[in-house]
């Protein structure tokens, strides 16, 4: 932290720190630059082209479709690099207002045999708004009770969402850093990773693929908020610092693993089984750390019980211009035993219609997730990454109905309408199974036990007047248990103009 008397000094400080962020490029954002939740207009309306591709429809479960719409302004033999800067003002109304100013830069760098991209965001705090759904969202990472970047300046923070390197081979990609990961072909969101919690860093992402009928990916990823579980752990072994006193052995560290298979059956049907794990420890982390093996061997063969197993199945069909997909999660597998965590399940069903302009697409989708989904007895082992579902972004115990259709008007304005039912229990993902007295979760009921019935409704609205600048607004009705209320969203995302290409010459 830094500290001083001279309030010129901190701002140019501040000004100095901000300039390292304007270092990026344009590129194919794949989750939407205004709401964490929801995949990219641009990104749909690639997946829509790609319909009448004749190589070949794209895998609709896995997010391979990598970023290279970039726009490179220096180049040199075999090497490109891109830098850019935007900003994006925030406003924000839901029974109260919130206005927010985000400042972002992006870097990437490709060449022959690498990729490497970089995000950084620096914010102003004022508090997010939280409406009755909570499904849109710009992401700040605010932690509570953090220390001010500067004494003496307006209170902001940084996120580096995004920062990452990969092989650029042809069958074989392989990364290490930040990045977003999605697996599953929902559109509202997915079971067992949705992409829309804070990134977590991954230590190694693999993936493989076998001309365009098989594709295979595998990753080990650490997380980095143990600290956030110190009020439900209560730890006697220690070692202590002499001159504060500061106990160190206060957390273990914590990580999270998965893999992946996907197999195109003919031109229509597509298949992905996948297998994810969370743990902690040295000892589980060497269980668990090699992606050529089977979890649920591994963690049978522990004796311990303190990972948290999640296996899933998807399924996507595409029948002309229609998709129909599902998607099945098995929390805590346990099925060859009685003893321990019950299994706990999620589904997902739903299917699409790609149009052609200006409707780009319609579907409906219905999502369960029962009660415990993501949580475990051993609290370390949930689900979670900073208290947020890695999985279903909004938890588990409820069923959500959705409708969606997108529209894309011409090359200026974009719209969607979006209307969303949902039957929300008392559950959460710190629920503990035990800690609730083994409820008999063999008879529990389907449905969601007195619930909070909500209808909610987004009308979206997006202008680009030129490239450089893009205005955002949803308008967002709500009625929660007979009671209407609605909030209005508003963003500008405005980039420094002037893209520029130059050659540089290296001797």
């Amino acid at each position: 932290m830094l500290s001083g008397n001279n309030l010129t000094g901190k701002i140019l400080t501040v000004l100095f720190l901000v300039s390292t962020l304007m270092f990026s490029v344009e590129a194919q954002n794949k989750f939407s630059v205004f709401n964490r939740y929801e995949l990219s207009h641009d990104y749909l309306y690639m997946l829509n082209k790609s319909i009448d591709d004749s190589s070949g429809t794209p895998w609709f479960s896995t997010f391979n479709i990598s970023d290279e719409n970039y726009t490179f302004n220096f180049l040199t033999s075999g090497q490109k690099l891109g830098l850019n800067i935007s900003t994006v003002f925030g406003y924000e109304h839901f029974k109260n207002s919130n206005r927010f100013v985000v400042l972002s830069g992006e870097t990437a760098y490709k060449s022959k045999y690498l990729n490497g991209f970089v995000s950084v965001d620096a914010y102003t705090t004022e508090r997010r708004i939280f409406s009755e759904v909570q499904d849109i969202q710009f992401e700040r990472f605010i932690k509570e009770n953090a220390h001010e970047p500067i004494d003496g300046v307006f209170d902001f923070r940084f996120n580096l969402p995004t920062a990452y390197i990969e092989t650029n081979l042809k069958y074989l990609k392989l990364s290490v850093g930040k990045m977003k990961k999605r697996w599953g072909p929902g559109y509202k969101g997915t079971l067992g990773l949705s992409g829309t919690a804070y990134s977590p860093f991954y230590f190694y992402n693999l993936n493989l693929n076998f001309g365009n009928l098989i594709n295979m990916e595998a990753f080990l990823c650490g997380y980095d908020d143990e600290s956030i579980y110190r009020a439900e752990m209560d730890i006697s072994d220690t070692i202590r610092v002499k001159s504060n006193g500061i106990n160190l052995r206060n957390f273990y560290p914590r990580y999270g693993a998965g893999q992946r298979l996907d197999l195109r059956i003919g031109k229509h049907v597509q298949i992905g089984i996948y297998e994810l794990v969370d743990f902690f420890g040295t000892n589980e982390l060497s269980r668990f750390a090699n992606p050529l093996q089977i979890y649920y061997l591994a963690n049978e063969s522990s004796g311990t019980n303190n990972a948290n197993l999640l296996g899933g199945i998807d399924i996507n069909v595409m029948v002309k211009r229609f998709r129909v997909y599902g998607e099945f999660l098995n929390d805590d597998i346990t099925c060859f035993q009685k003893s321990g965590n019950p299994d706990k399940f999620a589904l997902q069903l739903g299917f699409v219609f790609y149009g052609k302009d200006p409707l780009l697409q319609a579907g409906l989708e219905y999502t369960h997730v029962s009660p415990y989904v993501y949580s475990h007895s051993r609290v370390l082992s949930r689900h979670s990454h900073w208290s947020e579902s890695m999985g279903w972004p909004w938890g588990n115990d409820q069923d959500v109905f959705t409708a969606h259709a997108l529209f894309n008007f011409n090359k200026k304005m974009k719209g969607k309408l979006e209307v969303n039912y949902w039957m929300k229990g008392e559950g959460n993902i710190e629920s503990d199974w035990y800690a609730d007295g083994k409820p008999n979760l063999d008879n529990a009921p389907y449905w969601v036990q007195d619930p909070v019935k909500k209808v909610s409704t987004q009308i979206w609205y997006e202008y680009n007047p030129t490239n450089y600048l893009k205005f955002n607004v949803c308008y967002e009705p709500v009625i929660s248990d007979k009671k209407f209320t609605n909030g209005l969203y508003c963003y500008l995302n405005a980039k420094i103009p002037g893209t520029f290409q130059k050659n540089l010459h290296v001797k």
